[in-house]
């Protein structure tokens, strides 16, 4: 706009840019495709499972198993040991600190696999056990 010291370029619906339509903007001056073309390539194929499930022995997963290990004691200190809830977050844990006593990683399941990641995205059973009027 000539003189109005706006953008001339407008959004989505002609509204004013957004953080995100600025940033991409901005983005579009450096290729990070052509970039990361650049790296020498892993021997390594990373999927959601492998970085998100502890598969990658750079990551250290502990604070997460610890975070849902917590989540758990609590549910039985509140009433919640037998419930469906508690297995799946067991599960999850049992997922993540998958090793032998020779310290050697397991091959973990799928079924605990998809345990963590119905926990990491809050898609868990009810918390059906607790009297009403009680608020977690």
């Amino acid at each position: 706009m000539e003189g109005g010291g706006g953008d001339s370029w407008v959004g989505f619906a002609a509204l004013s840019r957004t953080v995100v339509e600025k940033l991409v903007q901005e983005g579009g001056k450096r290729d990070e495709d052509t970039v990361a073309a650049t790296y020498p390539h892993s021997n390594t194929l990373a999927d959601m499972r492998h970085v998100l499930g502890g598969e990658c022995s750079a990551l250290d997963t502990g604070p997460l198993l610890t975070q849902i290990r917590s989540v758990e004691r609590t549910i039985v200190r509140n009433g919640g040991g037998n419930t469906e809830l508690r297995e799946l977050l067991m599960e999850a844990s049992h997922y993540l600190s998958h090793h032998t006593s020779m310290g050697r990683p397991l091959l973990p399941t799928q079924q605990g696999w998809e345990a963590l990641r119905r926990v990491i995205g809050c898609n868990v059973p009810n918390i059906e056990w607790i009297a009403p009027g009680w608020h977690v």
